[in-house]
């Protein structure tokens, strides 16, 4: 049982843990809707295509109409 105490700590050690993963949905929702940004001009600003911006809203607004609407499914 130590041994797989101490490979546990070991794998848990190794574990590479993402405290600020990508999240950049969100930041194109409130860039485009709430600053008044053009799709290319929030592109431009967060260094993205337009057409990621484009897609990205168009998630963002579904997923916020969902939740609004109590029909998105639990996290």
């Amino acid at each position: 049982s130590l041994l797989i105490l101490l490979l546990g700590v070991l794998a848990v050690s190794r574990m590479v843990v993402d405290f600020f993963p990508k999240m950049d949905t969100p930041i194109v929702f409130v860039a485009w809707n709430y600053q008044g940004l053009s799709g290319e001009e929030t592109a431009r600003a967060l260094g993205v295509s337009e057409r990621t911006v484009k897609r990205d809203w168009a998630m963002a607004h579904a997923w916020l109409s969902a939740t609004l609407n109590g029909t998105a499914p639990p996290l």
